[in-house]
């Protein structure tokens, strides 16, 4: 198999069937077994004739990402395509389920329903309606909006994202004067490195009254839509330990 987006080349380890890849693209550095797969171009614009090369049976895709001029020069050739559409939480543990089902022909999961089990168990905890902003990036500033994998995790734990459904866009561009106006209850920020010094201060001076409280979230396993994110938002934002049930095995 190939894969053709970083996150389904996660999801691919975490459901045991890493060693069957023989292609990535750029940036499919986890876990860190798949930095030894051969890759096949930038994430993209994956390379056709790498892609052949390779001789795979199945090319897995993201259907998140615009990949048009790829698809258009690999449908001549017989390879099975499978798309992944991995846009909310228990829209992954269907999508998991469809894949080891089309490529496997596998209808002994328990590791899915194991996850799924454990996810609905987690969810006796509740954020209560609280209002929440996830920014993905302060220069500038950009947020996670409610179509988002992110944003869809976070509610299903009875959070409510203040980016309107309404926006439509994944990823929304913001005004520093919407932020003033719209003070959160939460805010969450995808960080990269150690920036939450400096987030937290900019959070202090926008809303010094009414502080809301700030929850980092790293870029590992946040960035992506993935079960490792599922496992852990859990005791991310309930300052709880990992629930045992969850069993990820790359």
């Amino acid at each position: 198999m190939i894969s053709t987006s970083p996150q389904v080349t996660e999801l691919v380890f975490a459901l045991g069937k890493g060693s069957d890849l023989v292609g990535t693209v750029m940036f499919s550095d986890y876990p860190a077994q798949a930095k030894a797969i051969p890759q096949i171009g930038p994430l993209f614009t994956p390379s056709i004739e790498k892609t052949l090369r390779a001789q795979a049976d199945w090319v897995l895709m993201d259907s998140s990402l615009d990949q048009t001029q790829f698809m258009t020069n690999l449908s001549p050739h017989p390879i099975r395509t499978f798309s992944f559409e991995l846009k909310t939480a228990r829209g992954l543990f269907k999508e998991a389920e469809r894949f080891l089902s089309a490529v496997y022909d596998s209808t002994d999961l328990p590791l899915i329903r194991n996850l799924e089990r454990c996810f609905q168990a987690s969810q006796t905890e509740s954020l209560s309606g609280a209002s929440f902003i996830i920014l993905v990036s302060t220069s500038p500033f950009i947020a996670a909006g409610q179509s988002s994998f992110l944003s869809n995790l976070i509610s299903q734990y009875g959070g409510r994202n203040l980016i309107s459904a309404d926006w439509k866009q994944d990823y929304p561009l913001l005004s520093e004067e919407w932020l003033l106006r719209n003070p959160p209850e939460l805010i969450f920020y995808l960080a990269m490195g150690n920036e939450s010094d400096g987030i937290q201060s900019l959070i202090t001076r926008w809303w010094p009254k009414k502080t809301p409280r700030f929850i980092s979230l790293p870029m590992d396993p946040f960035g992506r839509a993935s079960l490792g994110a599922i496992a852990a938002i859990y005791p991310t934002v309930f300052s709880k330990p990992i629930l045992k049930c969850y069993e990820l095995k790359p």
